[in-house]
């Protein structure tokens, strides 16, 4: 008699999740059933296995948003969300899953099932700047010749390589006016030159 329960218990941590690929979100929708108590890198494995034409490069070249859509209704965000420029979270303000080995069910409780959950796109076309992929090599090559991607290039270059302080001269070096406490006096190349050819004009036995 016990049998019974055991088993519905079991059953019951099952979860269903409405998910939708990233480059064709209206046409490539597709559901998982698996147990909340599995591991996301069980979740991109039930994915790899269920859309083997879309994901050919294994399970750890899939990345995951958690997001939260209406079935209903939803094909403007859909068509944004398609377009190669558009990223995930700016579209649905979806929460990337990053984490192999966090449980399913601490990302996706109870899930509504009138909602689109998950939104799925393999990383083979990614560009690394911009953190966003594309439908095909093509796309992404057109896509790094934009100028968002210029513009995301350009800002992490900055990042990486902070302008020095404009009030320094190259090598740390300071000029000195005329008049300073230290009451030294700045030279400049002309002037040096100029000292040079005066004493080259003064001869030996002159210094």
């Amino acid at each position: 008699m016990g049998l019974p329960v055991y088993k519905e218990m079991a059953e019951s941590t099952k979860i269903t999740l409405n998910c939708v690929v990233k480059e064709n979100p209206i046409e490539g929708q597709f559901r998982i059933k698996i147990d909340g108590n599995d591991f996301i890198c069980d979740l991109r494995e039930a994915i790899r296995e269920n859309q083997r034409g879309t994901f050919e490069y294994g399970s750890l070249g899939i990345k995951l948003w958690s997001v939260d859509i209406d079935l209903g209704n939803n094909r403007a965000v859909l068509e944004q969300l398609q377009n190669a420029d558009s990223t995930v979270e700016s579209v649905t303000g979806g929460i990337r899953i990053m984490e192999g080995f966090r449980k399913i069910r601490l990302h996706f409780n109870n899930p509504d099932p009138n909602k689109i959950h998950l939104v799925v796109q393999a990383v083979q076309n990614w560009c690394d700047v911009c953190d966003k992929g594309s439908a095909s090599k093509k796309t992404l090559n057109k896509h790094k010749e934009s100028n968002t991607h210029d513009k995301m290039l350009d800002r992490e270059r900055k990042a990486k390589n902070p302008p020095s302080d404009p009030g320094s001269d190259v090598e740390g070096f300071h000029d000195y006016d005329e008049g300073n406490g230290d009451n030294s006096i700045s030279l400049t190349s002309n002037d040096i030159t100029a000292f040079n050819d005066e004493i080259e004009n003064l001869g030996p036995g002159r210094l």
